[in-house]
């Protein structure tokens, strides 16, 4: 079994993928916290999409306008801190 977060991330507009790190410490036992919390790279510019590409599962989801202006205005929040 492939560990999800390795394989889980936002898309730019053009395709970038844009990977977290993942804090190795998260797992135990071969399992992972019920709860992830990771941050991604974006750099101030809002995601596109979102996708999985693990074997078997892949799935990219392009997000709605109203949903890229959602992290749009959240990523702007966060700068101003």
């Amino acid at each position: 079994m492939r560990p999800v977060p390795e394989h889980a991330y936002p898309e730019r507009l053009g395709g970038a993928r844009v990977h977290a790190p993942f804090d190795p410490r998260r797992r135990r036992e071969g399992r992972f916290f019920p709860v992830q919390y990771r941050r991604f790279a974006v750099q101030g510019r809002a995601p596109v999409a979102a996708s999985v590409d693990l074997p078997g599962l892949a799935h990219h989801a392009a997000l709605t306008a109203e949903q890229g202006q959602a992290l749009a205005e959240g990523l702007e929040r966060d700068a101003t801190r």
